[in-house]
């Protein structure tokens, strides 16, 4: 919680006293009825619970003494009246009417009904009804089947919501995490007699009765109460700012929550990313202790089981799979042994995790490690992760998950949970650092060669192999700090390098690596990779194949490690091909040998996937060393095949569905026209097809050759044959017939979109060269944005060489190569400018 809240203005758990008192009052006011008598109303679920939120549902049940209750006309017609009265009050009422009888077997029968009733609440009417109703329904019920029910609901939920807390939209109410774990937690509690609601004046002395049976410790009581008071303030807040059952934490109100609750901006973060920093950390401590909680409260529902031990080495041993310290008092007295503990985890691969009573005393002890962090036993243990390699990634997500890694590196602490703000990235922070380590790891088992050749023999060869792990965690850790990340994590880095005593050349390569891991990217995805000068000017950048090739590693795992949706074939061939140019220009560019050319190698690599009798010369002499550069092997196959035999066509048009799943693949070959680039995106956006990515070339005889990558419309099978045979048709009628450029079709912009949109970018710059100019455009993606641009471009009479299309969540991110007689006159230029930028303004 924010130190100086704006609102609300009462502590949480007083509003939700005061609405369920709200809507007690008004319910029992409403069933003073005689004939309603000898029923009893009873609140359930969570309003029984007395957690009762702005627009949750008023779950009732209305228990009857008859078997039937069309016996009695008077009580059900004053039944059907209450019911119809609080509607008529503006409930969300959700309600069933049951005799006792039916209320024992329904529960029997269904978990959600056992649940509700384990949550049920004394309202008015026949009291001796209602203590029947629960004396009955706890003598049947079985706490071990109901703890096995639970946790297998609770699996299949956290599965529906990805089985992460770290969702960048998470449901309060329902992910891991959220309020429903802590739920599970309290009904697990109460079957097996733990909890006695009637001795309990509100939620929060749950966890204090918990503390004082032992389950949980009093650091453990804090820190749950803690993060439920969080949640549900925030759920709280959502549900008045919604107006309506609102339990996600939707980017649209993510800025107003954090506002309301008096949440401020800080340097280079906003006051959303703060509140859902807040929120990551409370969901990630409830997520540990939900597992913790649920094994001492298995134990107390099914006593304690023999353990079977199996020594392992000195202080530790096998525990039912577990690894257990024999010692757990050994943590606080010596916090060093936290990080041995994992270490001892990570060299034993087929124990599962650590056993609940070592977590434990891991997670209580972990304050400790601030007092040894200088102490060279600590340093030797610390590096002893990153020099061992094998079950660091293990090691690192566990320690994360228990607090261990952010005390033992407080840099990492200031980015656990932070979230990043746009929808380029779809992990927090501390998760996608975790994440691009997992991919540098990767690259070291022989199970992932098949995803990974180049990196994996990169890998295999490369030394010291631990400051591609240091580097792997650094090059981020700075994110949010306000300035540049890369530049301040560079600083992080040989502090940290100083610290640990690694080597001064050991440091160096880490810091390099730290501060230019965007660079290879960047240079990548937006330089003429056949331009001799891009190539000399990074090679001297890297200055040796040794930070050449862990530049290369870095920015694969980064990439990677930022969401399933950023990598693709284009990216990859294109950090291929500079790795190997530079590498060439760093040897001397003396071997012309097929391994040393990239275009050589790449057309070697095309002619294997061909038919062995076609002969491609014809074609390939008409494209140069850039085509192959940019170009993935199966994408240029498939090009050959379908352009030579019909190298005398005017206007060629091809589709087939991408294959690896993600849509349309469009090939375009056709001779250089006025407005050719615009009249295609004018057919994919009348057709409603997205563009993902594009790749404009131009031949040496002159032709246009364009591959683009295409999504469709609302989730549509694109693959159908339909789809195809009509792209193809409306694409070649443009391109021959040449009518009317239409007008940019109107379609509104997604929610996400919305939230996200940020004030347009257009750079134009002259080449190395000076003859064409590179133009960069950065603006929200959204419908017709692509056809708006190539629209200007017809207009003023803007000719494209090469284009790099690349949407990223809701960001696009294009860049052309152009020329042009606007190009050539500052005023001219500046007016181009301002008209792309009026074009892909958020419509």
């Amino acid at each position: 919680m924010p130190s100086n809240p704006a609102a609300p203005v009462l502590p949480i758990a007083q509003q939700l006293a005061q609405a369920t008192q709200r809507i007690d009052a008004l319910l029992q006011t409403a069933w003073a009825n005689p004939a309603l008598a000898s029923c009893a109303l009873i609140a359930v679920g969570g309003y029984g619970r007395g957690e009762m939120y702005p627009y949750s549902d008023v779950d009732l049940l209305i228990i009857h003494p008859k078997a039937n209750a069309s016996n009695e006309p008077t009580e059900q017609a004053a039944i059907e009246a209450f019911v119809t009265q609080c509607w008529d009050l503006g409930m969300h009422l959700g309600h069933s009417v049951r005799s006792l009888d039916e209320c024992l077997s329904e529960a029997a029968g269904d978990i959600t009904v056992q649940t509700a009733m384990l949550e049920s609440r004394y309202l008015a009417g026949d009291v001796v009804l209602f203590a029947q109703m629960q004396t009955q329904f706890f003598a049947q019920l079985n706490p071990a089947a109901f703890l096995q029910a639970k946790t297998l609901e609770m699996q299949q939920r956290h599965q529906r919501h990805e089985n992460t807390p770290y969702s960048l939209e998470p449901n309060c109410k329902e992910s891991p995490g959220a309020l429903r774990d802590l739920h599970v937690l309290l009904w697990v509690a109460k079957a097996a007699g733990l909890l006695n609601p009637k001795l309990l004046k509100d939620q929060q002395s749950h966890w204090k009765t918990l503390q004082k049976q032992g389950i949980l410790s009093a650091t453990e009581c804090r820190s749950l109460q803690l993060a439920e008071r969080l949640l549900q303030t925030i759920r709280f807040t959502l549900h008045t700012l919604a107006k309506r059952r609102e339990d996600r934490l939707v980017f649209d109100l993510q800025t107003s929550v954090a506002q309301t609750l008096g949440y401020e901006a800080k340097p280079g973060r906003r006051a959303s990313e703060v509140l859902m920093q807040k929120y990551y950390l409370a969901a990630k401590a409830i997520s540990q202790l939900n597992g913790l909680l649920l094994q001492a409260l298995e134990r107390r529902i099914l006593g304690e089981a023999p353990y079977q031990q199996v020594p392992l080495v000195a202080g530790y041993c096998e525990q039912n799979g577990f690894l257990h310290a024999v010692d757990v008092g050994i943590f606080e007295r010596n916090p060093v042994e936290i990080l041995r503990v994992f270490q001892v985890l990570a060299a034993h691969p087929h124990l599962r995790d650590l056993s609940a009573d070592t977590q434990r005393a891991v997670w209580n002890g972990r304050d400790g490690l601030a007092t040894v962090r200088h102490t060279i036993e600590f340093k030797v243990a610390f590096m002893g992760f990153f020099k061992r390699g094998a079950g660091l990634t293990r090691s690192f997500r566990a320690m994360n998950a228990l607090g261990i890694l952010g005390r033992a590196l407080p840099a990492f602490r200031r980015i656990v949970g932070q979230m990043q703000h746009d929808l380029f990235h779809v992990y927090t922070v501390d998760q996608h650092i975790l994440t691009v380590l997992r991919n540098m790891r990767r690259f070291a088992m022989p199970q992932h060669v098949h995803e990974y050749p180049l990196c994996s023999q990169l890998h295999a060869g490369f030394e010291p192999k631990y400051v591609l792990y240091v580097a792997a965690l650094f090059h981020d850790i700075a994110k949010g700090r306000g300035g540049d990340h890369s530049d301040l994590g560079q600083a992080d880095t040989r502090r940290f390098g100083r610290d640990m005593g690694m080597p001064l050349a050991d440091i160096d390569l880490a810091v390099f690596l730290v501060k230019h891991h965007l660079t290879m990217s960047t240079v990548a995805q937006k330089s003429d990779l056949s331009d001799t000068d891009t190539i000399a000017k990074f090679a001297a950048l890297v200055g040796t194949e040794q930070r050449l090739a862990a530049l290369y590693l870095l920015t694969v795992a980064d990439i990677r490690g930022t969401s399933p949706k950023v990598w693709n074939a284009w990216k990859g061939k294109l950090l291929e091909s500079l790795y190997h140019l530079t590498l060439r220009y760093l040897r001397g560019a003396t071997n012309h040998a097929a391994i040393d050319n990239p275009a050589l190698h790449a057309q070697n690599a095309v002619q294997t996937l061909l038919p062995k009798d076609l002969e491609p010369k014809p074609l390939w002499d008409r494209l140069d060393d850039a085509y192959f550069l940019r170009n993935a092997p199966a994408d240029a196959a498939w090009h050959t095949q379908v352009l030579l035999p019909r190298l005398d066509e005017t206007v060629t048009v091809a589709t087939r569905a991408a294959p690896d799943g993600t849509g349309l693949q469009v090939l375009v070959c056709a001779s250089d026209q006025p407005e050719l680039f615009a009249r295609i995106c004018s057919c994919f956006d009348a057709l409603s097809l997205a563009v993902l990515d594009a790749q404009v070339y131009t031949t040496r005889n002159g032709q246009a050759l364009d591959h683009f990558v295409l999504a469709a419309p609302n989730d549509e099978e694109s693959t159908s044959t339909d789809v195809l045979v009509t792209l193809e048709r409306t694409l070649k009628h443009s391109l021959t017939q040449t009518p009317a450029l239409p007008t940019p079709r109107s379609a509104r912009l997604p929610r996400q979109a919305r939230h996200f949109a940020f004030a347009p970018q257009c750079h134009i710059t002259p080449d190395e060269k000076g003859t064409s100019f590179l133009l960069e455009i950065q603006a929200v993606d959204q419908p017709s944005l692509l056809y708006r641009i190539a629209q200007v471009f017809a207009a003023q009479r803007v000719a494209v060489h090469t284009a790099r299309i690349t949407t990223l969540g809701g960001r696009a991110e294009d860049f052309f190569l152009i020329s042009g007689e606007v190009l050539g006159n500052a005023k001219q230029q500046l007016l181009l400018e301002t008209a792309l930028l009026a074009a892909v303004q958020v419509q």
